[in-house]
């Protein structure tokens, strides 16, 4: 073993002593942004959560033993210990950060199975309660965790932001509101209104730091041009665009530090290998051609399904797919199902909690849309394939030959 593994095994074996004990680890060049109040506030929060915790706070840059990826940092946490949990931890941070970010990662029975609808739910919460507070953030996703309020706070996030938007007078909409069509500028992707989502933004840099929403002063006095919503709709793209490329690329990794062996359960591991190099193909990797946004999504969704499958090989067990929810695959796992309007016709689709909720109190959930000449569209009415009569597999399971039928 060379050094640089010895200092690598050294270095999460240290981080993991400290998860063992308090359930946080904050390395001494952090303490700066997470102070020991915020780590007394976490580790009272981490020791009261119905289920594993595990907040990690680490200077990560692009030349560390990571590569700057959180996710990362998790996954070899999590595959060192063998432990199940949800994990958290925060992203790069710059010189001169104005904003910080989290990364959240979800094994065994821990939110649902690991869904990334949680996962993402949580960071944004994080994220948007204290954009420049690392350590806020981190309370607030431990509290939220603790409390079971997650969904919750997520949910009165986003009805904020609505009813914010609708105060500006969009010059960009259209809609009115009603039926499960969204206005023009409320651009839904995983399960975040973009449009709402940067007017957030623009009022959230001209309060104090700690300043929360929802005090009644947050009316807007502007309207978005539609510039600005292209703009938005571009960041969103990217942002997950990176995403995509950091789950494909940790899976990559994990395969090839994974003991395979054939003669266990070699339907998974076969299954591992085609859902990643699917994701590869989606993302054009080989070609570095531009990826539409849904192929994006999907991409996320072959290497979540990829992970499962090598989890499931490593157990020497058959691989069983995660259903998604059918109104957007980032909202994880569905749970239940419901009915809604496709093609004229009333169809029963697979549904997670919040949107099944939406539904039954007769609100518009959040749907993955994209825009199209101009106008945003559910994706299941486009005839981008195989995501738009598969649902991303929430109704035909299997992506990788649906995937090769469209070569």
């Amino acid at each position: 073993m060379s050094t640089a593994d010895d200092q690598l095994d050294q270095l999460l074996a240290t981080v993991q002593q400290s998860l063992d004990a308090t359930g946080v680890y904050v390395a001494p060049a952090m303490a700066r942004y997470v102070d020991a109040e915020d780590v007394a506030r976490i580790e009272a929060a981490v020791a009261r959560a119905p289920e594993p915790l595990y907040v990690v706070v680490y200077p990560l840059s692009y030349d560390d033993v990571f590569n700057g990826n959180a996710g990362d940092l998790l996954s070899r946490l999590h595959d060192a210990s063998g432990k199940p949990g949800l994990y958290v931890a925060n992203g790069q941070v710059y010189d001169e950060a104005q904003d910080f970010r989290l990364d959240a990662r979800a094994w065994g029975d821990s939110l649902g199975g690991g869904s990334s609808s949680a996962t993402y739910e949580i960071t944004t919460i994080g994220e948007e309660t204290a954009p420049q507070d690392l350590g806020e953030q981190l309370v607030t996703v431990a509290e939220a965790v603790a409390d079971g309020t997650v969904a919750e706070q997520y949910r009165a996030l986003v009805e904020d932001q609505r009813e914010d938007t609708s105060s500006t007078g969009d010059s960009g909409g259209s809609g009115d509101g009603s039926g499960d069509g969204a206005p023009v500028g409320a651009y839904t992707v995983g399960g975040v209104v973009l449009a709402l989502a940067v007017v957030g933004t623009v009022a959230r840099r001209r309060r104090p730091q700690h300043a929360r929403t929802g005090s009644g002063s947050s009316r807007r006095e502007f309207t978005l041009p539609a510039s600005v919503l292209d703009r938005v709709r571009d960041a969103h793209d990217e942002e997950l665009t990176r995403r995509a490329h950091r789950e494909v690329l940790a899976l990559g990794e994990r395969i090839d530090a994974a003991d395979m062996d054939a003669d266990r359960a070699p339907r998974s591991w076969q299954a591992a290998l085609d859902h990643y190099d699917a994701a590869r193909r989606v993302l054009g990797e080989d070609d570095g051609t531009d990826v539409d946004v849904l192929d994006v999504v999907g991409a996320i969704v072959l290497a979540e399904r990829g992970d499962e499958a090598l989890t499931a090989a490593l157990a020497g067990r058959p691989f069983e797919p995660t259903t998604p929810c059918f109104l957007d695959p980032l909202h994880g796992a569905a749970t239940t199902e419901g009915s809604i309007d496709r093609d004229g016709d009333r169809i029963a689709v697979p549904l997670c909690k919040v949107c099944r909720a939406d539904l039954r109190r007769k609100r518009r959930p959040d749907i993955l849309d994209v825009v199209r000449d101009g106008e945003p569209v559910h994706y299941f009415e486009t005839d981008d394939e195989p995501w738009a009569s598969t649902g991303y597999g929430a109704l035909s399971p299997d992506l990788v030959e649906r995937l090769h039928r469209r070569r």
